[in-house]
């Protein structure tokens, strides 16, 4: 299966202007995510697609934001448990370049990682998502309470990619570093989003800690039920077995944005 490339759409040129206009931008999106090689896994497409139109409807509408977000007290003392589910459907706020390329991060490392997958990939989610809600409630490993935890799960999908791959050789553009193992990546990028980014290490450390657990988790799973990492990816011919998951994007460390 092909692998999903960047569209032009993506670009900032074409996107610029268009974050004025929720109904213009999320059109760009939602063609660049259809016109992506080969198309992209179920579960990262209604995933984009739920970010884009969630921020679309929220530029119009911020009322909805009250209603939407993480708010621990609304979740135990009046059930809204429903908020559990859509801190990670929503970016929370305007449609910026971080939101684009956590997007972009998105539909590449997590369409290599759910490739032919799903369940796998799904259950990964799941497991990432509880471990983010538990570090969140307790304020665990520097974490302080965010209203929306979709930037903390997308930056563990991106975490998982490493871990699933760990010694194979990737870079980190624009630093001038030679090719080193995958699982270096995630320490670097986070690394890198401080240094050139400004952002604080300390939102950085619970999304990549979670990481390594569900990663634990997922492939204790996988050896007590072998059909979680079954490829179900059609075999190219009878003599050929189906495709393993793509090498990491070299790119990443360059679109590197915003974590929060």
């Amino acid at each position: 299966a092909s692998l999903p490339s960047r569209s032009s759409a993506l670009s900032p040129q074409n996107l610029k202007g268009k974050q004025r206009n929720p109904t213009l931008w999320s059109s760009t999106m939602l063609g660049a995510i259809r016109q992506m090689n080969g198309g992209l896994p179920p579960t990262i497409l209604i995933w984009c697609i739920m970010l884009i139109l969630s921020t679309a409807i929220i530029s119009q509408y911020p009322e909805y934001k009250k209603v939407l977000h993480l708010h621990w007290r609304s979740v135990l003392k009046q059930g809204q448990h429903y908020r559990l589910l859509t801190n990670f459907l929503c970016f929370g706020g305007k449609f910026d370049m971080g939101c684009m390329m956590q997007l972009f991060f998105l539909a590449q490392s997590g369409a290599r990682v759910e490739q032919g997958r799903t369940p796998r990939f799904v259950l990964a989610c799941l497991v990432g998502a509880a471990g983010l809600l538990y570090v969140d409630y307790h304020k665990l490993l520097f974490a302080t309470r965010q209203p929306w935890l979709s930037h903390r799960l997308i930056f563990s999908v991106v975490c998982l990619e490493s871990w699933d791959n760990p010694m194979q050789l990737t870079t980190l553009p624009p630093l001038p570093l030679p090719p080193f193992p995958a699982w270096l990546l995630p320490p670097l990028l986070a690394l890198q989003s401080c240094l050139l980014f400004g952002n604080e290490w300390k939102s950085l450390v619970a999304p990549l800690v979670v990481s390594i657990g569900v990663h634990v988790v997922i492939t204790i799973l996988c050896l007590l039920i072998p059909a979680l990492d079954y490829y179900n990816v059609p075999p190219l011919s009878p003599a050929h077995p189906a495709p393993a998951p793509a090498p990491l994007a070299p790119e990443i460390g360059f679109l590197l944005c915003r974590w929060r």
